[in-house]
Formats: structure tokens, C-alpha cells, sequence
């Protein structure tokens, strides 16, 4: 409880300079001299007035010597049942008094992004694991310790290297505020803990209308007053943030592929999926309910096409561009501009060459994409169904030959 409009021990104030003494301020309390004090009690609502105890009254002199602000936010009053008990008030002290009595220190840095405050996010809440891959000369690993990762309470062990010296951390995250993208480490064991009493780092990145900013706060307690501040450990935070963003917005394009022998020809396989592509509805309907032109005309480069089509047990569409034909190499490219896949990837082609062969022909499938996150997953269903749907057209173009 924070006493209100009452007299509390003050700083003494320079009334010349107006500078406020930042000494202890209860080091009145401290001396015990029972004339200097001054206590703001406080009662509980249910507690009986017959144990209330008079206090002395403010003197004039005093009462003028109004606290200082900040003042107010290290001092919690105490109940006058303890004055009676003990003779003496007992004060407690809030955690940012004992902050500031404790001499905790910070240093601060802000780094602008290009990646979302999402996704920056996300690499230090759930996947922090992965940081030695974006900036291995930096980080060497990052492994669980105790928990899962993002869960508050879980317990990490960073290997790093810092002043050129290889070093560990093991650290607890404290907390995690995914809605306002803020995370929490303290230091519980390791190198730094060899100069620091207390180590923490508090991170939060803020969205911007582009990208975000990361706003670093190192936050740590000396052990002894000639240990210096921890300004190349803040300088390898802005590198590694750097690094992260670069990994974060570089395009991550990942590919499957497969070859799928046909009994027909490449010239028969191609001019399906170049020009009549709306027949393969017809072909097999179980998977491909149809296909339809919505700009464009069949067969010609810049033509969107619409696929409604059933993907692990899912009704799904897909409009897709067709982004280059080549007749005489037998191959075709469709890129996704909406649909389903969309939702789990940031960009998906499929491509499509058939090879002639001495008997019949291979089609080669290959499905280019970019994951919206790294936990979606690689579209092997999506590979196995352009599998089937092959084989079914291929079935289908040897029985109208024959």
C-alpha cells in the first residue's frame, strides 16, 4: 500500500540549490532517534480502533518538508499494531526501492527491423534453437535445459562467443508476453555471473508501419563498482539482431520433387496440363472437381486458372497463374496467388517438365515454396496427390490410344 497525502521520511533538499541529497532515504528510521521519526500509519478496514496508537503530530518545520516524487514509489507504511508491539516502526521496502538501494543498472539499445514484431518474436519465444543457424560465428547453441521451449519458467543454456571468448549462459525465461511480443531472461548461472550479481535481458519489439524495432533492455547489478559496464555484450545484441533480421527476410525458398514414369508420350502428358487442363475434372473427379479459366484463354502464358480440389481430406481452391510454357521442352509453371496453400505458405509453384524416354515419358514434378513460419510443414501430401493425379491422366490417355 502506497501512503497517501501523509508525511513520510524525507531526503533532506539543499534549499539553496533545490538538489535533493540522494542518500538512504530511512537512514532517519535507521538511527533510531524516536524525535526525527515520522510514520503514516495505515489501517486495515477490520481493525479494532482500541489498538490503534497515538502518533507523534508533524511540527511545523516538518511538515513543510514535503518527500521528493520519486520518493513515493519505494515507500510501503506500516500498521501502528506493529509500532505498539515493537517500539520500533518496521518498514518494508518495494522491489524498486530495493532496485534502487541494490545499485541495478541498464543499459538500453533499440534496432530497427525489417521483419515483422511477430515473427522476431517468435525466434526467441519458440525457437530460439535456431539462432546458431542464422549467426553461427556469434552463437554456437542454444539448447533446453529444463521445460519446453516458450513456456515461461523453462530453463536455456546459450554457448557464445563474446570478447573473443568462448562462453555460457544458462538462463531462465521469467516471462513471456506473446500478445505484446516482450520476453524476459535471467541470468541464473555462467560467465557473466563471474562480474555480475544479476544479469538480465529484457526484450521487446514493437511493430512499426515498416518492419519493427527491437528495444533491448540489459539490465544487471556489479559485483564490484570497478567492473565495467556491459557495453560490448549490447554490441553483440545489435549484431545478432542483425543477423536474425537478414535470416528472417531473405527468401527461404524450399523444393520438393519427384519423377513419376509415364506410358505416355511427353508431348500427349504436357498438352494436357498446357491446354486442356479443364478436362482433368473429367479424369479423375474423386480429387479434381474442376478447373477453370478465369483470365486468359487455355495454352497461353499470363492465363489464371481456378483448381477446386480435395487435399487431405479438405475441400480447397486454388488460383493459380501460368507463369511460362515452353512447348518444345515439354514443361509448364504454375504459380499460386490465392487459395489454401497461402495460408500456410508464403509462396508456392508448381513446375512441371516431361522428358521424353524410349518407351513412354517421365514427368518431373517439382513444388517451390517459402513457409509462412518454420513449424508449417514440407507439402509432401501435396507431392503425393500431383503423384496420383499423374498416374490417373497417364491411365486415362493410354486407354483413349488404345
Amino acid at each position: 500500500m502506497e501512503g497517501k497525502d501523509l508525511p513520510l521520511p524525507c531526503v533532506p533538499i539543499d534549499t539553496e540549490t533545490g538538489q535533493k541529497e540522494r542518500t538512504d532515504p530511512f537512514e532517519e528510521l535507521n538511527q533510531g532517534n524516536d524525535n526525527q521519526i515520522e510514520v503514516a500509519s495505515e489501517l486495515e478496514e477490520n481493525e479494532n480502533h482500541e489498538d490503534q496508537t497515538e502518533l507523534p503530530r508533524p511540527t511545523k518545520e516538518t511538515r513543510n518538508r514535503r518527500p521528493p516524487a520519486w520518493l513515493k514509489d519505494y515507500v510501503y507504511v506500516v500498521k501502528t499494531s506493529e509500532l505498539k508491539e515493537t517500539g520500533n516502526p518496521r518498514i518494508n521496502i518495494s522491489d524498486s526501492y530495493m532496485a534502487f538501494m541494490s545499485k541495478i543498472m541498464k543499459l538500453e539499445t533499440k534496432v530497427h527491423l525489417n521483419a515483422s514484431a511477430e515473427q522476431f518474436h517468435d525466434v526467441f519465444g519458440s525457437r530460439t534453437h535456431h539462432i546458431a543457424n542464422a549467426c553461427p560465428e556469434r552463437v554456437q547453441g542454444v539448447d533446453i535445459h529444463e521445460g519446453e521451449w516458450g513456456t515461461e519458467g523453462s530453463i536455456i543454456c546459450w554457448n557464445y562467443v563474446h570478447d573473443g571468448k568462448k562462453c555460457v549462459a544458462k538462463e531462465l525465461i521469467e516471462s513471456i508476453d506473446s500478445e505484446n511480443n516482450t520476453i524476459t531472461f535471467k541470468v541464473i548461472e555462467g560467465d557473466l555471473l563471474e562480474h555480475y550479481k544479476s544479469f538480465k535481458f529484457i526484450l521487446h519489439v514493437i511493430p512499426q508501419e515498416k518492419g519493427s524495432t527491437a528495444h533491448w533492455i540489459l539490465e544487471y547489478e556489479k559485483l564490484k563498482d570497478h567492473i565495467p559496464d556491459p557495453h560490448t555484450l549490447l554490441e553483440l545484441v545489435n549484431e545478432i539482431n542483425k543477423d536474425l533480421d537478414a535470416h528472417l527476410t531473405q527468401p527461404q525458398v524450399s523444393r520438393v520433387e519427384v519423377d513419376v514414369h509415364l506410358k505416355a508420350s511427353a508431348k500427349q502428358f504436357h498438352d494436357v496440363f498446357c491446354n486442356r487442363t479443364h478436362h482433368i475434372a473429367n479424369v479423375c473427379p474423386e480429387k479434381v472437381q474442376g478447373v477453370d479459366i478465369h483470365e486468359g484463354e487455355w495454352g497461353t502464358e499470363g492465363s489464371i486458372v481456378i483448381w477446386n480440389y480435395v487435399h487431405d481430406g479438405k475441400k480447397c481452391a486454388s488460383k493459380e497463374l501460368v507463369e511460362s510454357i515452353d512447348t518444345e521442352n515439354n514443361k509448364i509453371t504454375f504459380k499460386v496467388l490465392e487459395g489454401d496453400l497461402l495460408e500456410h505458405y508464403k509462396s508456392f509453384k508448381f513446375i512441371l517438365q516431361v522428358i521424353p524416354q524410349d518407351k513412354g515419358s517421365t514427368a518431373h514434378w517439382i513444388l517451390e515454396y517459402e513457409k509462412l513460419k518454420d513449424h508449417v510443414p514440407d507439402p509432401h501430401t501435396m507431392l503425393q496427390l500431383t503423384i496420383d493425379l499423374s498416374k490417373d491422366i497417364d491411365a486415362h490417355l493410354i486407354t483413349q490410344a488404345a
